[in-house]
């Protein structure tokens, strides 16, 4: 074989959300070297990137997703110290500090060396599929997230201007099922506060937008409430349908532009690439909090039969089950690899007042009291009580003849109820906690047919 590629194996690693604010490389402890030999020793590390790295040059935008997530741009040598190779920039914090930091957060990480995708100066950009080589073959990276402010969504170029800095979005519609009295109750109050207006077609053939509650389709049945979001091709509500039924229940249905153009750029990476990685930010559930919502799944099976390898799923801040689609695996979420969102240097004055902080004297510790819990009073809040938010696992899928063959789930812990300056690194788990880790995945895997079973202190999914 003239080529080392040529056998077609490969190591792909593959990590949750990073919400990393605080160096790594200071720290010697055995089983954190491990894992950093673990993320080196693989031919390509991937982590979705959920914080933008600059230095304040940027205002905060009014609606962040959360947090506001921002790292010094020294991070990004953090990351690639750890071993990681690419990132998913996709995800609800994209858009923190506006398009301005879109952009900024862009040249920075241009500036380490690190492959990204997901967001870009245009949609073309944010969409496209961005490239790994290494000795056992090029891995292609295409990123996109379903959960964001709608502002994210990047911008067209077209032939007489720019397009808008932001991020690759697959868009949804919500359907609401409602039963009769309370159907008649939403109609009731749209039309005694006359929030309706009607659409008429345009010369275009397209419907004219129009701001404010809408009536669109409005039957015996159904109608919605919310405004209209256009895309190049399909009218998106950004509001909901209510629907007449005999219960109530909840349909979120992707928009078929949004999943379309993505097919295409998966399509093309096949032919450009010998392993595909597709990464997914997404924050919906399903029945439960274990469980994607079905238009996820959907495009995550869509993708494969695109010519994805893999798909590379994080987002809901806990993890999620494993399937394996045509041969080829589908990571629902891989809940954190870093999790130091409440050390945050300076906080957005927004975020201070939708605390209730006083904006002069409140200070980022003030910030973190407040929405996580003080560790000394044993108070904590949100996802630091969580033991979700705080053991995971790096998988690493491993190819053989081009094919993936085995995956090697590596448990790891972020320090739950430690003090917050020590909370939120990763390093491999100890053996009790790292079975209670392949335990999780094994529960939440089975109802996709997929068997975990435990091998020393991993747990391997062997890919028929």
């Amino acid at each position: 074989m003239p080529y080392q590629s040529d056998t077609g194996n490969a190591r792909i690693a593959l990590t949750g959300d990073s919400l990393i604010t605080r160096p790594m490389s200071p720290f010697s402890e055995p089983r954190f070297l491990q894992l950093v030999e673990l993320l080196r020793g693989a031919d390509a590390s991937i982590t979705n990137a959920e914080m933008l790295f600059h230095d304040y040059e940027d205002a905060p935008t009014l609606a962040p997703g959360g947090t506001y997530m921002r790292a010094s741009p020294k991070m990004l040598d953090e990351l690639r110290w750890l071993g990681i190779d690419m990132l998913a920039t996709a995800n609800n914090h994209s858009y923190d500090y506006g398009e301005n930091g879109v952009v900024t957060n862009l040249n920075n990480i241009e500036r380490s060396g690190l492959v990204y995708a997901g967001t870009g100066i245009n949609m073309g950009r944010a969409r496209e599929p961005r490239y790994l080589d290494t000795p056992a073959g090029r891995v292609a990276l295409v990123a996109v997230t379903s959960t964001a402010p709608q502002a994210l969504y990047a911008g067209e170029q077209w032939r007489d201007g720019l397009g808008r800095p932001g991020a690759n979005m697959l868009r949804y519609t919500s359907e609401y099922t409602v039963p009769k009295h309370v159907f008649d109750a939403f109609r009731e109050m749209r039309d005694a506060f006359g929030l309706v207006k009607r659409l008429r077609a345009g010369n275009s053939g397209h419907r004219d937008h129009a701001w404010g509650m809408v009536q669109m389709a409005d039957t015996d049945s159904n109608f919605y409430m919310g405004s209209l979001q256009h895309t190049w091709q399909y009218p998106i509500p950004d509001g909901a349908r209510i629907a007449l039924g005999d219960d109530y229940g909840l349909t979120l249905t992707a928009e078929p532009g949004d999943v379309d153009a993505n097919l295409q750029r998966i399509r093309d990476a096949r032919r450009m690439a010998d392993i595909v990685v597709v990464s997914v930010h997404s924050h919906e559930q399903g029945a439960s909090k274990d469980d994607p919502a079905q238009f996820m799944i959907d495009f995550s099976r869509s993708a494969i039969d695109a010519g994805a390898d893999i798909v590379h799923g994080h987002g809901p801040h806990r993890d999620r089950g494993i399937e394996i689609y045509n041969g080829r695996p589908i990571f629902y979420s891989l809940g954190h690899f870093v999790h130091q969102n409440a050390t945050i240097e300076r906080m957005a004055l927004d975020n201070l007042r939708r605390q209730g902080l006083d904006r002069w004297e409140a200070t980022p510790a003030d910030f973190a009291d407040t929405r996580w819990g003080r560790e000394e009073e044993g108070e904590l809040l949100g996802l630091a009580e969580e033991w979700t938010a705080w053991h995971d696992a790096v998988a690493v899928v491993e190819f053989a003849a081009g094919l993936p063959k085995r995956i090697v789930l590596h448990p790891i812990e972020l320090g739950y109820r430690r003090p917050r300056g020590q909370r939120g690194r990763p390093i491999l788990a100890e053996p009790k906690v790292g079975t209670e880790i392949v335990e999780m995945f094994r529960r939440l895997s089975k109802p996709y047919g997929t068997a975990v079973r435990s091998e020393g202190e991993t747990g391997i999914i062997d890919i028929a």
